[in-house]
């Protein structure tokens, strides 16, 4: 126990570092004592400080949405199919939500608005297709069977997902950094559908 309440320390205290750590980080580097100046005593008329606060804390949050999001749906995952092994890539949700959006955009179907929801969809109905072919045979359904399945049907639809892109360059333009990830431009109302979907999920 004192060694979990430990680790947790460790970890928070990594976390704190960071989050004064990375706003210093970019085109401009800032000082880590300037960064804590600006969340402490924040002079709008200094220009660092207008760096930090207004564009590079909000990719700061950003981040930490996303990591505490990820890390919940990876612990239900866990949870719920009783495996430890279990995250969104080998169960099939990564590549799954991948391939419906790519599949859309190379069907001209563009709507950034709806893409989140068209990817949870892509991940959902892939997942249920691991749980489907886990399901069969005499065993039935049990964690090593869901882990294989997930690992087979992800590297199959990531194949797709990849030839898609290699044959059309225009879908690969404009996937790139939404398949890499990207934090830049999360200001404004763009805070109000994160917590949304975060909700979605836990209940």
């Amino acid at each position: 126990m004192m060694r979990t309440g430990l680790v947790t320390v460790i970890f928070l205290a990594l976390l704190l570092v960071g989050c004064v750590v990375y706003p210093g980080i970019g085109a401009r580097f800032i000082a880590p004592q300037t960064v804590l100046q600006a969340f402490l005593h924040f002079d709008p008329q200094n220009f660092d400080h207008n760096v930090i606060v207004r564009l590079r804390l909000p990719r700061l949050a950003a981040a930490l949405l996303t990591g505490a999001s990820l890390g919940v749906a990876g612990a239900l995952l866990q949870a719920v199919i009783r495996n430890p092994l279990g995250e969104p890539h080998i169960l099939g949700l990564n590549a799954g939500a991948a391939l419906a959006v790519v599949a859309a955009s190379a069907l001209g179907l563009a709507f950034p608005v709806g893409r989140p929801l068209l990817a949870s969809t892509g991940g959902a109905l892939l997942f249920l297709l691991i749980l489907l072919l886990s399901s069969a045979g005499r065993s039935g359904l049990t964690p090593m069977k869901v882990t294989l399945c997930g690992v087979a049907l992800s590297a199959f639809v990531s194949s797709i997902t990849a030839a898609i892109l290699i044959l059309d360059e225009q879908t690969l333009l404009a996937m790139r950094t939404w398949l890499a990830g990207d934090l830049a431009g999360r200001i404004g109302r763009r805070w109000v559908r994160p917590p949304g979907f975060l909700w979605g999920d836990l209940c």
